[in-house]
């Protein structure tokens, strides 16, 4: 038996893989194509034992590369630098050859209403009843503004002993207000007077009907009041102040005066909040007579209090 006997002083190991698969390779092919060779006294076509042994000394190590993860950053190339020329040619067309049709478009201006500052009703009805009411108003002005309004209405008779169930309503009010930048002065007057008779009495108990001015009431009102305000919507601050008076009196020598100051002022804290101040005063002074002779009763009339009833004959 023939021995090959393979010496190998180093090995080199690259990433994890041994070389000793290709030395062995060599090895074998060697003994291969030696036995495959001729030979005297020999036959041809056999091969022949041989053993082989490989010896390592030597193991080569290459230490663990460091690799690079950062990106290569390469310079963007300098622009390059350039002078531009420009030229701006004149082009005029002929005047001949141009026909604009221009349209210009406006907005319509937004028309007030309008506004009647008079008006005036008539009627007529039974039991000579008279119907009359008049609104004579000024119309829209920046600087005043004024107003009468007049009512009347009345009955010549009724349906219980013709003038003894009569009625009269007449009443008239007139204002006004004087406008300076965001204030107001403004007065008011009013006046009425109102006529009624007693006929709800028995005629049962009486032999005749009472004469209609015995069973007559007559009630006079008047009214006056001059006031200043604050005619800004807008305005932070509101107030308005007033001082008036008031006197009532009846056909029995009944009176009233009323002497009244009034004031109201709001500020505006916020959209949505607002601090008011709200007060009134009034001085009262009435008038009435004591006792009424003969038949003593009580009637009530509209706008009053109970009085004593005067007597019937």
């Amino acid at each position: 038996m023939k021995r090959l006997e393979v010496i190998k002083s180093s090995f080199t190991s690259i990433g994890g893989r041994s070389l000793l698969a290709a030395g062995l390779s060599g090895a074998v092919a060697f003994g291969a194509q030696a036995q495959g060779q001729p030979g005297k006294g020999k036959p041809r076509g056999t091969i022949q034992d041989a053993e082989i042994e490989i010896v390592k000394d030597r193991v080569n190590t290459l230490p663990e590369a460091s690799r690079n993860f950062e990106k290569i950053r390469l310079d963007p190339p300098p622009r390059p630098t350039r002078q531009v020329t420009y030229t701006y040619p004149d082009f005029r067309l002929p005047a001949t050859r141009l026909n604009p049709s221009v349209q210009v478009l406006t907005v319509a201006q937004e028309e007030l209403e309008p506004l009647t500052g008079n008006y005036l009703k008539l009627g007529l009805g039974n039991y000579g009843t008279v119907y009359g009411r008049a609104h004579l108003h000024s119309t829209r002005n920046d600087q005043y503004s004024y107003g009468l309004d007049v009512r009347h209405q009345s009955s010549a008779t009724g349906p219980v002993d013709g003038k003894n169930s009569g009625v009269s309503q007449t009443s008239a009010t007139a204002t006004g207000e004087y406008y300076k930048g965001t204030t107001a002065l403004g007065a008011a007057l009013d006046i009425a007077r109102d006529t009624y008779h007693f006929y709800g009495y028995d005629r049962t108990r009486l032999p005749d009907a009472p004469d209609a001015d015995a069973i007559k009431q007559t009630f006079t009102r008047f009214g006056v009041r001059a006031y200043a305000r604050n005619r800004a919507p807008d305005a932070q601050l509101q107030y308005e102040v007033g001082l008036g008076f008031k006197h009532f009196s009846d056909s029995y020598n009944v009176t009233e005066s009323n002497f009244l100051l009034d004031g109201k002022a709001g500020y505006a804290l916020s959209e949505t909040s607002r601090l008011t101040l709200d007060a009134q005063g009034s001085l009262i002074s009435d008038k009435q007579p004591a006792v009424f002779g003969g038949l003593s009763a009580t009637w009530c009339a509209p706008a009053t209090s109970c009085r004593p009833r005067p007597p019937m004959s």
